[in-house]
């Protein structure tokens, strides 16, 4: 009986393994990504923030690049328990609702305080009018974090990305390689 039990438990944790994204093209949600480098690491979804599609270089609790993909009119950016009330995406919002949107589904997911807001910027993506927007939030272990997010809405369903690390050292480390994944993802 032992054995089996052993057998078990082992196989349960390979199936929450990270996983490197090779170089290339990577479908995730309805995006399609083109990894410039094989830096990043696909984390296992009982480990994501909120169930979005992850990617992390140094773990999510240093940084992560999350996708939220398809996200029709009415929905919530994240899943989340009955009991927990997430803002919904409106296909008629503007770019700055739908950036405070992000912010406050970030802040809700992170248990966060928003500390600083940058300026909300139109965004290119894939050729298709979008926004970016960064920002510094603080979670209770205190450190500071920045946050990139760029999106975009087509066809009434948004599409976007959301970078986030500690604001010292890994922030600016990987941040070029997240912005580049973004402008040049592939839309549904």
């Amino acid at each position: 009986m032992k054995p089996l039990l052993v057998a078990l438990l082992l196989t349960l944790a390979a199936c929450s393994q990270y996983e490197a994204v090779e170089r290339g093209q990577r479908k995730v949600g309805g995006m399609t990504l083109t990894a410039q480098a094989a830096i990043w690491n696909d984390v296992p979804p009982a480990f994501t923030p909120g169930g979005l599609p992850t990617w992390t270089v140094d773990g999510v609790t240093l940084n992560s690049l999350s996708f939220v993909s398809d996200i029709r009119d009415g929905q919530p950016l994240v899943e989340a328990e009955k009991s927990e009330k997430y803002p919904v995406f409106h296909a008629d919002m503007l770019p700055d609702e739908i950036a405070e949107l992000m912010q406050s589904t970030c802040a809700k997911l992170f248990q966060a305080t928003i500390t600083r807001t940058g300026e909300l910027k139109p965004l290119l993506i894939a050729g298709q009018p979008g926004f970016e927007l960064d920002f510094e939030f603080v979670t209770g272990d205190e450190v500071i974090r920045r946050a990139f997010i760029g999106g975009t809405v087509k066809d009434g369903r948004l599409q976007a990305v959301i970078y986030q690390a500690a604001r010292m050292h890994y922030y600016a480390k990987d941040f070029t390689a997240a912005r580049d994944l973004i402008v040049t993802a592939g839309l549904p």
